[in-house]
């Protein structure tokens, strides 16, 4: 008898511990950039110390793309967004953020990969956590309203940017 009350006990502890721990996490997400809603405005430096903000750029089309330079699917995008960047870079914003690298070790990257995009530094991961990424890549299209128009998870190619701008912004697709 005393072992199934410690048994019921012990499941009425676990039930109210997961409770307590999806209650915590559904309030983090809470104030979590989302789909259809206005961007979080940011203030980043990029490599170079310039500070580039959402704000400042009202009226144009950006893609921010969270990665790491440790990240093989990040790797393997890179040539593919830089094909992108090439075509429509006079027509988008294409900003990479990186998440809470050393300085030094970006840069080597840039040069590596010779990346002509702006690098973004999310030094302390604050921008990653507004806009609830949680891994890498992640890519965000943001309108020219500044209203957050798709999220990615993973890897992108060329022909899937091309869409996803075709989708939410077609007069900049007339090259």
């Amino acid at each position: 008898m005393k072992k199934s009350r410690l048994i019921v006990i012990v499941l009425i502890f676990a039930f109210g511990a997961s409770l307590l721990c999806a209650s915590v996490v559904l309030y983090k997400r809470t104030g979590v950039a989302t789909v259809g809603q206005k961007a979080p405005d940011f203030s980043c430096p990029d490599l170079t110390g310039k500070t580039f903000s959402l704000s400042q750029m009202k009226g144009q089309f950006i893609i921010l793309n969270f990665f790491t330079t440790w990240c093989p699917p990040c790797r393997e995008e890179i040539p593919e967004l830089q094909k992108f960047r090439e075509k429509y870079g006079n027509d988008v914003r294409f900003f990479y953020v990186n998440r809470g690298e050393p300085e030094l070790l970006v840069k080597q990257f840039v040069r590596d990969f010779k990346i002509s995009s702006t690098v973004l530094m999310d030094k302390n991961d604050h921008l990653s956590a507004e806009y609830g990424v949680t891994g890498q890549p992640e890519t965000f299209f943001i309108d020219e309203n500044g209203t957050i128009r798709e999220h990615v998870v993973g890897p992108m190619r060329k022909e899937e940017l091309e869409n996803r701008l075709k989708k939410y912004s077609s007069h900049l697709l007339e090259k």
